[in-house]
Formats: structure tokens, C-alpha cells, sequence
């Protein structure tokens, strides 16, 4: 998904964030405390406030191809197992028909090809009497699922992914009433689009695999497939075709995923939390070279109590929390050992405490999953298509110009009030101008006529009266 949103045109440049949680140790005081692990273009464009130091200047990009496990880089001690499978990548597994059907009350999402890099087409739900296709080899999809991960591309070395190609209802998400639901997505006829694509080995249970004479061979216990033989084809396609016969559901809501935002020094974090969670287990990750540099928030050391002016080069050591949504090999969670960090900066905010390590921190441990992107545009004109077309991805984006919008919509409201007041003060004003002025009229009425007898006209009597009242205004303008 990082290169996906890279390769969109109007993105100028996508910084990577990875947020944990850490154990930090100094003196004789012991706190937990938010990580944000960055590189250093997070804060050119962030631009938070330095009051004192500066900020690291290390500039990992992220790219999860580079990531090498066959080095041994990021091992978890007892749990990391080598990839060593050789496949062929976008082939099929064997020649099998599958019988699967997705978890009840889940959604998959359902892509042109067998790699996630292709077209997205959708969503799909289960069926009352399941799908019929075949397994294929595609790209990896971490985080959705280990249990996928099949091997390694025997060309490229990367890590291939198992997949299911069949015909699906497709299904887009929707909000109602707050409740984000599936709408199915319908053609020009009104019936509900139909088409064949590729969904990740998640959320499927595959029932029973078929031969090529339709003889049911049991439950499959392993992975599944078809070749691409015309026969087979041909037979799939009859298989298919029974299926768009069986969707009783148009909407399915999501019950089983939660998304979960926090604000932990002014960034929000959204993470995806699933009903069913690894058993926690003590494992231990040594973190490799080590920067030892850290920014840290004025309200980290308020908590720690070190003054501002003495905090920097103090040392202080950490311990890092990873779990599985960052490295897939983890089960449950795992620690580091304690690395000893030095402040080399201290942010303005002091409502939070939370504090930044560099991005190649984290990237050393093979984290191959991210918590947070942040986008620049070319253009600022673009943002509203450029979220869209992450939104319908399935993420979640924030900007500044929300926070803007809402702002002006605030002091719209204010100007409005204040207008009705000015409104209401302008007609008092007048209505006190003409009552003067027609006081004065009334009360001048000999001179008037004296002025009349002299052989003035009306309407400069008129004019006289009125720049009188100009006068008379101005200088009351200016003298209030």
C-alpha cells in the first residue's frame, strides 16, 4: 500500500511513521511512553517548534522490499523462521478447484490481480453457499494474514503471498447514520456488479477441494488450486455462474474491526483491532547500531522532572514494545533490551509526553508495517481528489485544512453576530440623525424663510442642511 500511494501523481512525497510504545528508565523513575519513530523530513514539514537543540538528521526512507530476513536482520530470539519456499510468482498452487467462503460478518477486499498493486475493485461478503475458484501465488499482504505467506518468488526473492481467484458481488463502503456499512455496487441496469478477482488468504476457510472431474476430495488441509486449462476454466465458469443465485445480503456491517484513533503529542494513530488476539509471549529483539538520539516533548521531561535548560544530552534508557501489526513474525508482543538514548532536542508542547527516535531505529528491527503516512501535495488544489482515492483504499486521512475549515467556519458564525449587532446599531443611528435633523429643520423655520426672502433657492437650503449633518457626522466619527 506505501508504493500503491507513492505512485499516486499528485503526491509529491510520502514520510512513513511508525508509532510504539516504550519502557523508559531514568534514575530511579520508570515511565511508559509513546514512540514516534520518523525520519528527519517528518519535521521539516511538521514543523514543530524546537526550544532548544535540534533534530536528528537521519533520512531512512522506507522501501519493505529492501528488507532482507534471510540476513537475519530484525530476529525475534525463539520465534524467527526463514522464508525458504521457492514458488513462482502469479502462478497457480495446483490443480484444484476450492470450495471457500469468507467468515461470517467479515468483508475481504477483492483486486484485479493477485497483487495488491493492481486495480481494486471492492469488497466481498459471504455467501450462503460459498465461492468456487482456485489459489494462486501473489504478492505479499502483511498485516492481513501470516498464515498466507507461502514462500519466496523464485526470481525476485521477495515474498509471495497466497491468494484465491474467483467471481464475487462486489461492494463498496458506505456511511449510515454514522455506521459505516457495505453498499453493493450496482451497473447500469441496477443489478449488482459480478467480477472475477483476486482476495488475500484472510478471513476464508476453504470447505473441500474438487479434481477436474468434480469429485469432492474433503476438507483442504493445505493450499489449493487450479492450473490454467481450458477445460478448467470452462468448468469453473459453470461453477461460478451458480453463485451469483446465492447472495441474500446486500450490506454487511462491520462488527469485528474497530478503528481506533489517539492524539498522543498533537499525531493521530489509527490502527485496526481484530476480536481475536495472539497470546501474549516474553520475547526479546536486540536492536541493532542503535542512534542513541532522541527529541523529546517539554512534557516528557515536566513528567521525568528535568529542567529544560539541563535536559539536553541527558541520557536515559529504553526498551521498546513491538507487536505483531509491525512485525508479523512476533507473537503476542515483544520487547527490546534496554538501549541508552541522549536528548538532542526539546519540542514546545507540553500538554503530552512523548518523544521521537529516528525512522532507521525501527527499519533495523524489519518492521515491515507502518502506523501513520504523511502525504505531500504538489498542489494544494488536489487534496480533496487525492483523499478520496486514499479513502476508497480503506484508510483513514486527517489534514490541517480540517482543522482550517472548521476555523472559518467559526469565525463565520462570529462575523455573522457581530453584523446583526452593527446592523441593529446603524438603524439606531440613523433613526437619531433624522430625529435631529428634523428637530433642527422645525426650529429653524424663521431663518429658513429669512434665507428664502434673500432669494435662496430650495434646493440649497437643502444642500446646506445635509453637509451641516455630513460635518456634524464626520466629526462625531472621528472624535469616537
Amino acid at each position: 500500500m506505501y508504493e500503491r500511494i507513492k505512485k499516486i501523481k499528485k503526491v509529491k512525497e510520502v514520510i512513513p511513521l511508525v508509532s510504539v510504545v516504550g519502557k523508559l528508565n531514568y534514575g530511579k523513575a520508570s515511565t511508559d511512553v509513546v514512540i514516534y519513530s520518523v525520519p528527519a523530513k517528518f519535521f521539516e514539514i511538521g514543523r514543530q517548534k524546537l526550544i532548544k537543540g535540534k533534530y536528528f538528521s537521519d533520512n531512512t526512507s522506507f522501501d519493505s522490499r529492501s528488507i532482507s530476513l534471510e540476513k537475519g536482520e530484525g530476529q525475534v530470539a525463539g520465534v524467527y523462521t526463514q522464508m525458504k519456499t521457492k514458488v513462482k510468482y502469479l502462478s497457480a498452487v495446483d490443480d484444484y478447484l476450492v470450495n471457500f467462503n469468507i467468515f461470517p460478518q467479515e468483508k475481504v477486499g477483492v483486486w484485479k490481480n493477485c497483487d495488491i498493486k493492481s486495480e481494486f475493485l471492492g469488497y466481498a461478503t459471504r455467501l450462503e453457499k460459498g465461492y468456487i475458484g482456485k489459489q494462486f501465488y501473489g504478492s505479499s499482504f502483511y498485516p492481513f494474514s501470516e498464515n498466507g505467506m507461502v514462500g519466496v518468488d523464485e526470481k525476485s526473492g521477495q515474498l509471495v503471498g497466497l491468494w484465491i481467484k474467483s467471481k464475487f458481488p462486489l461492494f463498496q463502503n458506505s456511511f449510515f447514520e454514522d455506521k459505516e456499512i457495505l453498499m453493493p455496487i450496482l451497473d447500469k441496469t441496477g443489478q449488482q456488479v459480478w467480477e472475477e478477482g483476486c482476495t488475500p488468504f484472510y478471513k476464508i476457510k476453504i470447505e473441500e477441494k474438487i479434481n477436474l472431474k468434480g469429485q469432492v476430495l474433503g476438507e483442504a488441509t493445505g493450499s489449493a488450486g487450479l492450473s490454467n486449462n481450458p477445460n478448467q476454466a470452462t468448468q469453473s465458469a459453470g461453477l461460478v455462474s451458480t453463485q451469483e443465485k446465492q447472495a441474500t445480503e446486500s450490506a454487511s456491517f462491520l462488527d469485528n474491526l474497530t478503528v481506533v484513533a489517539s492524539s498522543e503529542g498533537g499525531i493521530e494513530v489509527v490502527t485496526l483491532q481484530a476480536t481475536t488476539s495472539a497470546v501474549a509471549k516474553k520475547q526479546l529483539i536486540e536492536m541493532k547500531q542503535p542512534s542513541g538520539e532522541a527529541v523529546v516533548s517539554l512534557g516528557l521531561l515536566n513528567l521525568l522532572n528535568i529542567p529544560a535548560n539541563k535536559a539536553l544530552k541527558t541520557d536515559f534508557d529504553l526498551s521498546l514494545v513491538v507487536v505483531k501489526n509491525l512485525i508479523p513474525e512476533v507473537q503476542g508482543k515483544a520487547s527490546t533490551s534496554l538501549v541508552k538514548y541522549k536528548i538532542i532536542g526539546i519540542i514546545n508542547d507540553d500538554s503530552s509526553a512523548y518523544l521521537y527516535i529516528p525512522f532507521s531505529d525501527l527499519y533495523k528491527l524489519a518492521v515491515r508495517n507502518l502506523s501513520q503516512l504523511k502525504l505531500i501535495l504538489a498542489d494544494k488544489n488536489d487534496m480533496k481528489l487525492v483523499r478520496k482515492e486514499i479513502e476508497t483504499m480503506g484508510f483513514k486521512t486527517s489534514s490541517v485544512v480540517d482543522t482550517i475549515k472548521q476555523i472559518e467556519s467559526l469565525f463565520a458564525n462570529i462575523r455573522l453576530v457581530l453584523a446583526a449587532i452593527g446592523l441593529v446599531a446603524l438603524v439606531v443611528a440613523a433613526l437619531g440623525m433624522f430625529n435631529t435633523l428634523t428637530v433642527s429643520l422645525l426650529e429653524r423655520t424663521r431663518e429658513i424663510g429669512g434665507m428664502k426672502v434673500m432669494g435662496v433657492v430650495s434646493h440649497e437650503i437643502e444642500d446646506l442642511f445635509l453637509a451641516e449633518a455630513m460635518i456634524m457626522g464626520l466629526g462625531g466619527g472621528f472624535g469616537g
